[in-house]
């Protein structure tokens, strides 16, 4: 009896051991819901984002989408940053901090590894909008983004359009 029982009770910690992480809240949904709490609002839903996401041409192979709408207040970057705080692991890394009083917009965008490709995660808060985006960029998209980053500074300097709209201004 004795031994069935320490049997047992084996047994059960290894299927809890094993089951414990089909139930861990990963990085993402964690993140989603620290800033629900701060908020108090829930994500909207966004009907068929999968199939349209499936069919854009230049798709990632990961992207997953929060967005809070009529949100009170605007977030500042200090708030953003304390609301998700602990929630990330270390293998992420700050990777673009922005807060414009101005246009009333605070960003953070977070950076990690993932195989060949590169993790971003990107927050966004503006004055009645909060949006949480974790997307992978595969590496031959990188090289283009920092080629065209690097042309977008050097217009820059150069006092040419960067908008796209042939202004010249």
């Amino acid at each position: 009896m004795k031994r069935q029982l320490i049997s047992l009770t084996v047994m059960a910690a290894l299927l809890f051991t094993m089951a414990l992480p089909l139930y861990a809240e990963d990085e993402f949904d964690a993140t989603v819901h620290r800033i629900s709490d701060r908020i108090g609002k829930r994500p909207m839903r966004i009907p068929f984002l999968g199939a349209i996401l499936f069919f854009t041409p230049a798709r990632s192979g990961h992207l997953r989408l929060a967005t809070f709408e009529d949100v009170q207040g605007r977030l500042t970057l200090a708030e953003l940053e304390s609301s998700i705080g602990g929630v990330l692991s270390a293998e992420w890394h700050p990777f673009v901090k922005v807060d414009s009083r101005r246009d009333h917009e605070s960003t953070l965008i977070y950076a990690r590894t993932n195989g060949s490709s590169m993790r971003l995660m990107v927050i966004n808060a503006e004055s009645n909008e909060v949006t949480v985006v974790q997307m992978d960029v595969p590496k031959k998209l990188q090289g283009s983004w920092l080629d065209d980053t690097k042309d977008r500074v050097h217009k820059n300097r150069h006092g040419e359009n960067t908008d796209g709209d042939g202004s010249g201004a």
